[in-house]
């Protein structure tokens, strides 16, 4: 009979395997400019998430497909990270190693449509040992590398990929080794894919160090363990249930560590936006300025108010009020009643002070999905400001 808590535990973490391989699909674009080296991973990550959620249907006996799927795309694995190795460095692998990942995945991949009871346990057994194998030359290629022939990036991205091959290796034995003699409470595959999920979206951070990534792991694990034994408190359980509720936790943190780091990349590229618009700014006068608006903010809604738009408007008031803090924002807080009539009256989130006598105000609505620092939108404003008090023969 089927270990139901077992089973429930080892499909939650693959499940959030591949959605966290799927988080990285999403903001792949941005993680690898070179399409090729792109491609690449994105062959990698759609195999894993088909290996995560077909072994799931595997491990429930829902049949030869799943069965099938599982083992087909299992022995591609190693070969998918000898060619991202490949494309990081630039270089071509030995022959030997593409012979080994290629070769090994050939004949395991064809293994996989055969499936007898009686070669069942040779059959894992050898899949595991090429897989283990052919980590651990990919590794040893990797580490070898003339790193002078790279730039500091490269080499930072490479360790990182080095460093996910690592984690890979221990976690990888436990998905094969759950057997009548030996128990297993939870298979922690997906754990590891995982952790080469979160290295992978903060590949191109050089800002995050080898011991933020390390200390960061180690507060994740931390916190899950901590869970655990609360919950052990509240619902006293067995050891072997602890294992697989710190598994599920654990598996559940690290989904959400990679999502917060998608977010993270998204408002480094919102902010990189507003920074190349400020690199290339130029021109004079209000009407500049507003086309320098429009472009670092991706809003074409963005208009300039002026004395005709704002005669209903205690212009004074306005006029001080934007001299104390030129960037206001609709939901900032001890709003002015003037400030809270403009934002609702022009249907506006965010209002910027382009020149203060004759007051002029660009006026836009950032969308809900969108995200802008409010340091990317002072150095907007500043810009914005001086271009627009800037006369067509320079002076100001």
């Amino acid at each position: 009979m089927m270990d139901m808590s077992a089973y429930f535990a080892d499909a939650w973490v693959s499940l959030c395997a591949a959605m966290g391989a799927l988080i990285v699909l999403t903001r792949l674009d941005d993680l690898m400019p070179a399409p090729a080296i792109a491609r690449r991973f994105r062959i990698c990550l759609w195999l894993i998430v088909c290996l995560m959620l077909a072994r799931i249907g595997h491990w429930g006996g829902a049949g030869y497909l799943f069965t099938t799927a599982t083992y087909l795309t299992s022995a591609f694995i190693p070969l998918c990270g000898l060619l991202i190795a490949e494309g990081l460095m630039r270089v071509h692998a030995p022959l030997h190693l593409k012979t080994l990942c290629a070769g090994g995945g050939l004949v395991f991949a064809v293994s996989a449509f055969f499936q007898f009871e009686a070669t069942l346990f040779w059959q894992l057994t050898g899949l595991l040992c090429f897989q283990l194998c052919a980590f651990m030359s990919v590794a040893v290629f990797v580490l070898r590398r003339d790193m002078a022939s790279l730039s500091a990036s490269d080499n930072q991205a490479i360790d990182r990929i080095v460093l996910s091959l690592a984690l890979i290796l221990p976690f990888l034995a436990s998905d094969y080794l759950r057997t009548s003699v030996i128990d297993i409470p939870v298979r922690l595959g997906g754990i590891s894919v995982l952790a080469m999920c979160w290295l992978a979206i903060n590949l191109n951070r050089v800002g995050l160090r080898k011991r933020d990534i390390a200390s960061g792991f180690a507060t994740i694990a931390a916190v899950a363990v901590l869970l655990t034994f609360v919950i052990g408190l509240l619902i006293p359980f067995s050891t072997r249930t602890g294992f697989q509720v710190g598994g599920v936790i654990l598996a559940a943190i690290m989904v959400l560590a990679i999502r917060q780091a998608a977010i993270a990349l998204l408002i480094e590229d919102r902010n990189g936006l507003v920074l190349l618009a400020l690199s290339t700014a130029k021109g004079h006068g209000p009407q500049d300025a507003l086309a320098l608006i429009r472009r670092a903010t991706d809003t074409s809604g963005v208009i300039v108010l002026d004395d005709n738009s704002l005669h209903d408007f205690e212009t004074d008031n306005l006029q001080q009020l934007f001299n104390q803090n030129p960037v206001r924002s609709a939901d900032s807080a001890s709003q002015d009643e003037q400030l809270d009539w403009l934002f609702a009256r022009f249907d506006a989130t965010h209002a910027l002070s382009l020149t203060a006598d004759p007051l002029r105000i660009a006026i836009l609505k950032v969308s809900a999905t969108s995200i802008l620092s409010d340091e990317a939108l002072r150095a907007l404003q500043k810009t914005a400001a001086a271009i627009a008090n800037t006369t067509s023969d320079g002076t100001d």
